[in-house]
């Protein structure tokens, strides 16, 4: 067992598991957006955009001896941590993703 008040060089890059309150007397600040945190070590942003996702599907199709494969293309909406270009859609109209540059990444 580890005690957290008196750690042994040993124990360094082991697994371990601590329960206690977290004390730092220092602030957390984003300065982005104004906030902070006390009695942390880091605030992590996760920035997501509503957006069209395009997906292809393949399928084999028997005509008599041949077969031939069809493509097909399926979209939603979901939020997602990265932009989407659906200028690259093979099928864009009504599935347009906005045009802007990402505001916010994420960030510790």
């Amino acid at each position: 067992m580890i005690d957290p008040n008196m750690p042994l060089i040993q124990d360094n890059f082991r697994v371990c598991l601590l329960t206690g309150p977290v004390m730092n007397p220092l602030a957390i600040v984003n300065d982005e957006f104004g906030i902070f945190a006390q009695n942390c070590y880091r605030i992590k942003r996760s920035a997501e955009m509503y957006q069209w996702k395009e997906t292809s599907h393949t399928r084999q199709i028997r005509e008599g001896e041949n077969t031939r494969t069809e493509t097909y293309y399926t979209h939603h909406r979901d939020w997602f941590s990265y932009k989407i270009d659906s200028t690259w859609f093979k099928e864009s109209w009504g599935h347009e993703n906005p045009n802007v540059e990402w505001p916010y990444g994420e960030d510790e």
